[in-house]
């Protein structure tokens, strides 16, 4: 589980081909002091396992499924990208619950400048819309952000100056690919109200059922 506040930008240091999925070797400081093989790290908000590391570099897998799953198949070496690990049981959640596990990807398709801020316009698969919730909590390429239009194909964020000197996204440009992980809490609701809706159950029926 992890939070969607990113801990350190790391860099692309070498891509290993490996059929389908790939070996990422990545640069990092930060995050190195104290870090474990086996233990789970985000990369991008993908959840992948730590599978050895160096003085300034550590090593993770990315099996096909994930790799067709995200924008993993657009890495370059020397990318940025954003690191966080995983929330310990008596670390503070500053951001939302984010599982780093992908639902979809995204397009940039228009950034206006908001004073010192950035807003985001994000396309997005018509069948995902169902999770978009004004205010509520999303997760772009692992940073925990809020949502401030909803609409069917699309969605805006705003990025605060702090936000873009510590993560990749003020690096971002139009046409640019990112990864979407919608509220783990939103999708739960979905899952539990969609077949009482599909059976016909109305609020008129709720509120003959004596619930207010």
């Amino acid at each position: 589980m992890f939070t969607g506040i990113i801990e350190e930008v790391g860099k692309i240091k070498k891509i290993e081909y490996d059929g389908e999925g790939r070996k990422l070797i990545v640069e990092a400081h930060k995050i190195m002091s104290d870090i474990k093989q086996g233990e789970s790290i985000a990369l991008d908000g993908v959840c992948l396992t730590v599978e050895s590391w160096g003085k300034d570099f550590f090593v993770v897998y990315v099996m096909p499924e994930t790799m067709k799953k995200t924008g993993f198949l657009n890495l370059k070496v020397g990318q940025l990208i954003n690191l966080e690990k995983a929330l310990p049981l008596n670390g503070r959640l500053g951001g939302h619950f984010v599982q780093g596990h992908v639902d979809t990807t995204g397009t940039i398709t228009q950034i206006i400048p908001d004073s010192k801020a950035k807003i985001i316009k994000i396309s997005i698969p018509f069948e995902w819309n169902k999770y978009l919730v004004p205010k509520g909590s999303i997760s772009i390429n692992g940073i925990s952000l809020t949502i401030i239009e909803a609409e069917k194909d699309f969605f805006t964020v705003s990025i605060i100056p702090h936000t873009q000197n510590i993560t990749n996204i003020g690096n971002k440009k139009i046409h640019d690919t990112v990864n979407i992980e919608f509220d783990i809490l939103a999708k739960h609701i979905v899952k539990l109200v969609t077949p009482m809706v599909s059976s016909g159950l109305t609020l008129d029926k709720i509120k003959e059922m004596g619930i207010r």
